[in-house]
């Protein structure tokens, strides 16, 4: 590339192009650097405040990780004292114990879905599927 003095720039033709054809071709690039421009920023938008409220700023603590020392406890067993009843008990007869049955899984239903009626909500139906998040994947992938 060959800067020039009026900022544009003549590149050279490549070396694969047939003779006759493409001439050095002409392609405006400026030599001189540009001035960034700083980037405008939005005004903060206001929220109506309650007044007499101030807002408290929160601030964050930082959390610092303490090493916890494992320490065994020992089990200390309790024992129960066992009330005296004063009341007299009246005698219960005694219940026959009944044998645990094992509990069978239950087959599990379908449960059935009522037909809707086609003229219940027309508007609200939309055309084609509806996209969820696996398809907004495959569209940022494309």
């Amino acid at each position: 590339l060959i800067p020039n003095s009026d900022g544009w720039v003549y590149t050279q033709p490549s070396a694969n192009v047939q003779e006759g054809l493409g001439g050095g071709r002409r392609r405006r690039r400026r030599t001189t650097r540009r001035k960034r421009r700083k980037r405008r920023r939005r005004p903060r938008r206001r929220t109506r405040r309650i007044r007499g409220r101030r807002r408290r700023r929160r601030r964050r603590r930082r959390r610092r990780r303490r090493r916890r020392r494992r320490r065994r406890r020992r089990r200390r067993r309790r024992r129960r004292r066992r009330r005296r009843r004063t009341t007299r008990r009246t005698r219960r007869t005694r219940r026959t114990r009944r044998t645990r049955r094992t509990r069978r899984t239950r087959t599990r239903r379908r449960r059935r879905t009522r037909k809707r009626r086609r003229t219940m909500c027309r508007r609200r139906r939309r055309r084609g599927r509806r996209r969820g998040r696996w398809m907004r994947r495959r569209m940022g992938r494309r």
